[in-house]
């Protein structure tokens, strides 16, 4: 009795664990800021493009929606060299 427990616990342990992700995973839309975005649809796929950081930045960001809800986490597109002469990255269109 005590195997046949175990091997249904761990059986769901593992479906838990190689689950899909849910609709409700990624980052809310309202636990991040932006400033100045620019969002692309293609295929129903939202990409919002973001200069990061706020202040002196010098890059850009995209973050992908199904629902422009919940978003994955931030990924570099786009880092200028050091060798650049710019203060910022604004306006990412």
């Amino acid at each position: 009795m005590m195997r046949r427990l175990f091997a249904v616990l761990a059986v769901l342990a593992a479906e838990s664990l190689c689950a899909a992700p849910s609709a409700t995973s990624g980052v809310r839309r309202a636990d991040f800021r932006i400033r100045d975005p620019f969002v692309l649809v293609d295929g129903g796929r939202y990409y919002l493009y973001e200069s990061k950081p706020w202040f002196g930045g010098r890059g850009v960001a995209v973050r992908e929606s199904a629902d422009l809800e919940r978003w994955s986490e931030a990924t570099p597109v786009l880092t200028l060299p050091p060798e650049m002469d710019c203060t910022a990255v604004w306006a990412p269109e």
